[in-house]
């Protein structure tokens, strides 16, 4: 090329064009079956990568997920359900036909949690029957122990239900995640960190789980004089878990 003129400066070069991403294919069924069998991994960077691919495989790896939530694994089940979340798009005949046909208290909560965080406002009507979710009548001296799990799951259950159908849009199920704060430890455990999650933690009334009978009692009624308030126009405004959980734990401490 000519040289520049003298007292002047020659042009910058120009930028190389910037080369473009490789294009990454998408796995075929074979392959998202091995990711989702690896969610069970006991190395953490294995169930780590294949929750990532999945996740960028979008709809395409929600059955292979479906399959996976409430089965014996627990981690994998995590696993999947964590992937689900994420995903939000498509998947919802998969997870309501397994919800429909299983009787497993486990499986029951994953498709319920599943089924909110997909995101299809449709799904609100197949949850309202969880609501009033009752596990199957025990014999006559039956367990104990297992009679009090039976309140458990289904106080587990209820609330699930209740936090889902908020995700969607359906605020009817909120005044039975108010009413279970008056239930058995594990419940209102589970109800106040439900509670915390769709209210943004800007809501609380210090409920503390293990504060006397009284003390609850005055936060569930000003919980409950809060929802008739503010039910008509009100909103979910969403927390992270692990919030929740600090609140919940320096509340332990006190």
């Amino acid at each position: 090329p000519a040289a520049a003129p003298a007292g002047t400066t020659a042009p910058a070069p120009s930028p190389a064009p910037a080369s473009a991403p490789p294009v990454v294919p998408a796995p075929s069924a074979e392959e998202i079956g091995r990711m989702a069998q690896d969610l069970g991994s006991e190395d953490s960077e294995v169930r780590e990568a294949a929750a990532g691919r999945l996740i960028e495989a979008g709809p395409a790896a929600v059955p292979a997920l479906a399959g996976k939530l409430g089965i014996e694994d627990p981690v994998a089940s995590s696993e999947a359900l964590f992937c689900l979340e994420h995903i939000r798009a498509g998947g919802r005949e998969e997870v309501v036909a397994l919800l429909r046909k299983t009787d497993s208290f486990d499986l029951i909560v994953y498709c319920i949690r599943a089924l909110g965080a997909i995101g299809d406002a449709s799904t609100a009507a197949e949850l309202r029957p969880y609501l009033g979710w009752l596990p199957k009548p025990r014999p006559e001296g039956a367990d104990y122990y297992e009679s009090k799990m039976d309140d458990c799951r289904q106080g587990k259950i209820r609330n699930q239900a209740a936090e889902s159908m908020a995700r969607l849009g359906d605020t009817s199920g909120m005044p039975v995640l108010i009413a279970n704060l008056r239930g058995n430890g594990w419940v209102r455990r589970d109800s106040i960190v439900s509670l915390r999650r769709l209210t943004g933690c800007e809501v609380d009334f210090d409920f503390v789980l293990d504060d006397p009978a009284a003390s609850r009692e005055q936060a569930v009624l000003k919980w409950e004089q809060w929802w008739k308030d503010n039910s008509a126009a009100w909103k979910p405004k969403f927390a992270m878990t692990r919030k929740v959980m600090d609140i919940y734990e320096s509340r332990k401490k006190k």
